[in-house]
């Protein structure tokens, strides 16, 4: 029996590539709370794994190494308002990725690419990064409108 059960998390509909870069759309953020919340009820709507801890072990917005979107406020505040909730269906939750180098697309050819890290290219921090900073010093206690 497993200890726990993992899953990944993104919130962009599907990108369209223009040039260097991948545009789409973020989703509701409801309705990417509500495709947690039923991953918890599937899993515990099996006696043997109910209960069982979920932990989302790669999350963002966007899937794509190269939307713009993941350095832009428009994100750190679309990722505030997920971090203020999603404890309410998993254990824990890892925002993908700290850097934006990404081994499977080499070394970024401009610091603000769209990569999916909370720091740029050039140790440059993204807006999105400040999100875990106010967590960390509200204790993980707030519940944000949107």
């Amino acid at each position: 029996m497993p200890d726990f059960i993992t899953r990944h998390h993104y919130m962009f509909g599907k990108p369209e590539k223009i040039g260097h870069y991948s545009y789409g759309n973020l989703r509701v953020p409801e309705v990417t709370m509500e495709e947690l919340k039923r991953s918890r009820e599937i899993i515990d709507s099996f006696a043997l794994y109910r209960d069982l801890p979920m932990h989302i072990t790669e999350f963002n917005t966007s899937y794509s190494p190269d939307s713009p979107i993941h350095d832009t406020v428009a994100n750190a505040a679309y990722v505030a308002w997920l971090l203020s909730r999603m404890g309410d269906t998993s254990q824990s939750y890892s925002y993908w990725t700290f850097g934006d180098i990404f081994e499977e697309n080499g070394v970024p050819f401009t610091p603000f690419h769209g990569g999916f890290g909370l720091v740029a290219n050039g140790k440059i921090p993204k807006p999105t990064i400040l999100d875990l900073f106010l967590f960390q010093k509200a204790g993980g206690n707030l519940c944000l409108p949107f």
